[in-house]
Order: structure tokens, then sequence, then C-alpha cells
């Protein structure tokens, strides 16, 4: 049975269906000077649905010290081998020795969620493929904060009570099938507070996060 959702995006209200794992409207490909990119395969229309994406490593914590380091190790190896084996090929944009890094991989493609806490990170290996844009074509949002109401046939229910962790890619504009799809990745901050060194490149129209 297919989910839809009323997704209001620019003031429009519209009914969208929800992709399935196998009818993703994108396909990641090789961008010339970006390494790996997300392409579009059809028309996409203002809020239509391009991914919706539990994170493979969601860190959350308000301690100080290293707390947040122990956590991401642990779930790291909690992983199954398919499941580290995909982390390790994200792109490393920290790289202060020789070899990556689990943290450097995790700083270079992770999204916030809750900027209450003093560090919230989330790893979303499909979303990690995005590439970023100062001007990108896709909204993104935690369902958990859209607030919407999924639907099928006469059942409604709060989008709350199904999915609290997974990250939502929607057109922001139309986009033509074979066009680059960009997201943004919302600023961070390192132990201290202070930008993360790779903040400083998202000046830059489009950039190689792959």
């Amino acid at each position: 049975m297919a989910w839809s959702r009323s997704l209001a995006v620019g003031g429009l209200e519209r009914k969208v269906t929800e992709p399935s794992l196998h009818d993703r409207p994108f396909r990641l490909e090789e961008i010339p000077g970006r390494g790996l990119g997300a392409v579009a395969t059809k028309d996409l229309l203002p809020g239509d649905v391009v991914l919706l994406e539990r994170p493979i490593l969601a860190i959350r914590s308000d301690e100080k010290g290293d707390e947040w380091n122990h956590d991401l190790h642990s779930q790291y190896k909690a992983l199954s081998e398919e499941g580290r084996a995909e982390v390790w090929k994200l792109h490393d944009a920290c790289l202060q020795k020789p070899e990556k890094s689990l943290e450097g991989i995790l700083f270079t493609n992770c999204i916030g969620r809750d900027q209450s806490v003093r560090f919230d990170a989330a790893l979303c290996l499909a979303l990690s493929r995005f590439n970023h844009s100062c001007c990108p074509n896709l909204e993104q949002s935690w369902d958990e904060d859209a607030g919407h109401v999924l639907s099928s046939g006469d059942v409604r229910v709060c989008v709350t009570s199904l999915s609290l962790t997974k990250v939502r890619l929607v057109a922001a504009q139309p986009v033509k099938a074979g066009e680059e799809l960009f997201t943004h990745y919302a600023p961070a901050t390192d132990l201290h507070g202070s930008p993360r060194p790779s903040v400083v490149f998202r000046a830059l129209p489009a950039l190689r996060w792959s």
C-alpha cells in the first residue's frame, strides 16, 4: 500500500507519494570535480519527496568531554561489517593525518537535529552523497519536526508516531530529469563551540562532499 503525504512547500500544499526504497527519483553518479552526486531520474515538482532516510549513526550528548566520541565508536562497532564498510566509503574533508578517521567522516558528512544540546550529529549514508549548495534545490527536515500527516485511504496517522529519526529531502523548486540535486549541510560547531573547519568552504555554490 502506498503512502501519500500532504506537504506544504513555499506556502502551497499538495499531496505527494512517499518514494519506496526501490523507487527513489535519483541516481548516484560521478560529477566532474565533485566526486559522487545525486541526479534526478525524473522531473520533480516542489514538494516531491526525494529521500526519506534513517541515520546509520546518531550522536547526541549534552555532556562535556569526549562522551560523544565514545558513543560514536560504540555505535560504529555495533554496525554490521557491511554497514561499517559503507560508512568508511564516505569522504573525510578533515584529514589531519595521512589516513581517514571516523571523527573526520562524521564531521564532513553529518547534519544536526537539536541545537539545544552541546553535541548533536547524524550521519545518513544516502544523504551524504548529495552535494552541498548555498542555493539548494532541495529542502531538508526531520519527520519529528515536520508536523505533517500521513494518509492512506481513510487512515490518517501523525508522522511523529511512525518515524522519529528520519531525515526528509523534498524538491524546493521544479527540477528536470538529469539535473543534479543539491542539499545543504547545517552549520556545525566543534567541541569548543567554534565553527568546524569545513564550514568555511560552504560559501561556494556547489561542493564535493561525497
